[in-house]
Order: C-alpha cells, then structure tokens, then sequence
C-alpha cells in the first residue's frame, strides 16, 4: 500500500510550478533544486470491538530548496511549493480513491546550515479502513 500511496502523491505533485523533480524517495545526491522527495515515515493500526480497523500510513514530503544563488527567493520559493502542495493534499483527500482518508499533520520550515539547504517538511497521514475481524 505505501508504494501505492507514494506513487500517487508523486503524480499529483508532478507539474507543480518551480518543482525541478518529484522523488518517490529521498536521494542520495542531486542537482536539481527545488526537489520534493516522498519517503514513508510511520505505521500505526487501530483496532475496535466491531471489527473496523484502520491503519495508518505516515508520510514525510520534503521540499528542498538551495540557498546558493538568491537566499531570499529560495526561501519564498520553498513556502510557495509548499502551499501549492497543501493544496492539492487538501483538494484531494482520497488521493483519487487510492485512500479513505488523508490528513496533513503539521508542516515545519527549517535551515540545514552545512549543506546550505532551505526544507519544508509535510507530514501526512493516508488512512486505509477495513473491517476485518479483530
């Protein structure tokens, strides 16, 4: 389920203006910025007394941006994607019927100082209901 979930983030996210690539995981090395990688994070299951279960899948997406150039404008650029990207979790929040449900957790902004970096990070919560027995 988690490359299903990831896979469609990922094409969702696709063509969003001033994104140079889209990862279904988080590269090694790359020189294409801003990137946005999708990586699992967490899986956590919940089970009742009327056999309805859930389980939920965590996923980090990372915007990342290089300070190199414009420090200013990479750092507007780094909020925009994100906004753009909060927007289409929150316009689609069956990810095209892939899920039950999903929900963006927190966002969180920071600097990464030695590899002169400016990230975003998103995390998100698909959920898959089932009702198999407890």
């Amino acid at each position: 389920m988690y490359n299903s979930i990831i896979t469609k983030l990922k094409t969702l996210i696709e063509g969003t203006p001033k994104v140079q690539i889209v990862y279904d995981h988080e590269p090694k090395a790359t020189d294409q910025y801003p990137y946005v990688s999708i990586a699992p994070s967490t899986i956590s299951e919940e089970y009742d007394s009327t056999g309805f279960n859930r389980r939920d899948y965590s996923v980090t997406i990372r915007v990342v941006a290089l300070l190199n150039d414009d420090f200013v404008q990479a750092q507007l650029d780094t909020r925009e994607i994100t906004d753009s990207i909060l927007e289409i979790l929150a316009s689609n929040a069956n990810l095209e019927s892939v899920i039950e449900s999903g929900l963006t957790e927190s966002v969180a902004f920071s600097f990464i100082t030695e590899e002169n970096l400016y990230v975003s990070v998103i995390d998100y919560v698909a959920t898959i209901a089932s009702t198999r027995n407890c």
